[in-house]
């Protein structure tokens, strides 16, 4: 974890703070509560400033002061750091940071509602993100041609990325929801349900995105009814491309390699030549194993023969990270790998877009 960052006007914290019986601390995103158990011991509680902040309160229990003071420091910092993406929702991201502290450390913590941890999480970035406009969403976003029909949007975070992908996204894939209209409390309801914690975590499940043009169309035509502001943000750079495209997203944070793996679909939706040749790699492989893992994730089966190929032509110990035994697979990965640098862009073109080194090239 990186050395946090405190802000100019909390700069005076000391270990002696934790030792009242109970402190008040005001940050720049948080109010924090501390209260003693004993000298060496304090409760500590979190509460993001904005709406919706009963959901998002956390409490880290029993907490030695050591750990306290990592964690209210975290909670302190002026997020985001200058010259950083612009983030929407800090005090999220600040709040999975000190979350995954406390993880580490072993201190318990629990919402003050008592809901699931990633269930709080998402109510909380709903809530914030539904303020933005439009143009807030855009700002924090970029659209940049690949060629050949290629749209990638690099987001701040996973989390909007999910939020603004979801549902066309699931009309494309889902295997309840391909080709229906839906809301979005629809799709939380139906994932409580098959999660196996009961939790709706979608917008922490997913690192990219795919789309082909034509499942756009319902969203743009009113099917949908009116669309929310990461949904316009989403269409707004897209309206005027003509002919059919393909549009892919990932985060900032992501590597190359899910960049990879999201151009893969673009290149097997846009290019035939590659299409065929990717069927026929994938055509020579047990792909029983496969099958069993995608219908795992919920991929409809129509884009199992997609989703294969892109899976096979990520390192294969990412795949392996799944309880996949690639033994069988690494003559078709090598095929991959070698059909993708016949077609793909540049890499080091790609590394300027992901690093945003290369706003110019921008269309958004």
């Amino acid at each position: 974890m990186p050395r946090a960052v405190v802000s100019p006007e909390n700069n005076n914290l000391s270990f002696r703070s934790f030792n009242d019986s109970r402190t008040h601390i005001a940050a720049r995103h948080f109010d924090i509560v501390t209260m003693s158990h004993s000298s060496a011991r304090v409760e500590l509680i979190a509460i993001p400033k904005g709406r919706n902040c009963e959901t998002a309160a956390v409490v880290f229990k029993d907490v030695h002061l050591k750990e306290a003071q990592v964690l209210t420091e975290i909670f302190q910092t002026a997020a985001p750091v200058e010259g950083a993406v612009r983030d929407p929702v800090p005090s999220m991201t600040l709040m999975i940071e000190a979350l995954a502290v406390a993880e580490f450390y072993k201190v318990s913590h629990a919402t003050l509602t008592g809901g699931k941890g990633y269930e709080m999480l998402s109510t909380f970035f709903d809530a914030q993100v539904d303020d933005r406009t439009v143009a807030e969403i855009r700002e924090m976003c970029r659209t940049h041609s690949l060629g050949g029909g290629i749209y990638f949007i690099s987001f701040p975070n996973q989390c909007l990325m999910a939020k603004t992908f979801l549902r066309p996204q699931e009309f494309f894939e889902s295997p309840r929801f391909r080709g229906e209209v839906f809301s979005l409390d629809e799709y939380k309801s139906w994932y409580r349900s098959v999660h196996e914690h009961g939790e709706f975590s979608y917008y922490f499940d997913w690192a990219g995105f795919n789309l082909p043009s034509c499942v756009l169309k319902p969203f743009l035509e009113g099917s949908f009814g009116a669309l929310s502001t990461c949904e316009e943000a989403l269409f707004a750079p897209l309206r005027a491309v003509r002919g059919p495209f393909y549009v892919i997203a990932t985060s900032v944070a992501e590597g190359y390699s899910t960049l990879r793996h999201e151009i893969a679909h673009a290149l097997y939706f846009t290019n035939e030549n590659y299409r065929n040749a990717a069927d026929a790699i994938v055509a020579s492989i047990d792909r029983a194993p496969l099958e069993r893992f995608l219908k795992r994730l919920g991929y409809h089966s129509a884009r199992w023969a997609d989703e294969m190929h892109a899976y096979l032509g990520d390192p294969l110990a990412e795949i392996e990270g799944f309880d996949i035994k690639t033994k069988g697979y690494e003559k078709a990965h090598r095929a991959l790998l070698r059909l993708y640098a016949k077609y793909a862009p540049p890499e080091p073109a790609l590394h300027r877009l992901m690093s945003f080194s290369d706003p110019d090239a921008a269309i958004s």
